[in-house]
């Protein structure tokens, strides 16, 4: 049997058709603070199950110790669906959970009745604050998982209020 896994949960991610209107309505409405936002090309539009061109804006906001990733797609642009949410809808796209030895955490993930999306492998590289190593699980439910490393550098800069960063 594996060991256990140090891990920390760190965001939920929200899909959604205007990411202006969702930030004002998390901000203004009920107090999140907006933190960063990231643009993502192609370079992870397999995770995303995109072929072709993509392009999504990721804006960070939080409550508290409550951080919420807002994902607004602009290529190619998200139908407006209310159904199952999964990539391509409306609503909770995936969980965020950072882990200290990612393969160790994989193993458990099986280990447990999940399944890890192997072909969603990939990395992301922060100019100045770090690298991250990211792939796609499901629970045994298929509620979809993205399990991370994440250097102490990309958490000070997520948690870096708008105005300072």
């Amino acid at each position: 049997m594996s060991r256990p896994v140090k891990s920390e949960m760190i965001s939920v991610a929200l899909t959604v058709a205007d990411l202006e209107r969702a930030t004002r309505f998390y901000c203004e409405g009920l107090g999140f603070e907006e933190m960063q936002t990231l643009v993502i090309g192609n370079e992870l539009a397999h995770m995303a199950g995109v072929e072709g061109e993509f392009r999504l804006l990721e804006r960070f906001i939080r409550c508290g110790d409550t951080l919420i990733n807002l994902l607004h797609a602009e290529i190619p642009r998200i139908a407006q669906t209310m159904s199952a949410p999964r990539a391509g809808t409306l609503g909770l796209s995936h969980i965020v959970v950072r882990v200290d030895d990612l393969e160790n955490a994989l193993a458990r993930v099986v280990e447990f009745g999940g399944v890890v999306h192997e072909d969603s492998r990939s990395h992301h590289d922060n100019p100045g604050v770090g690298r991250t190593d990211i792939i796609n699980c499901s629970d045994p439910d298929g509620n979809r998982i993205e399990m991370l490393t994440l250097p102490d550098s990309v958490k000070t800069w997520l948690e870096t209020p708008k105005a300072a960063g």
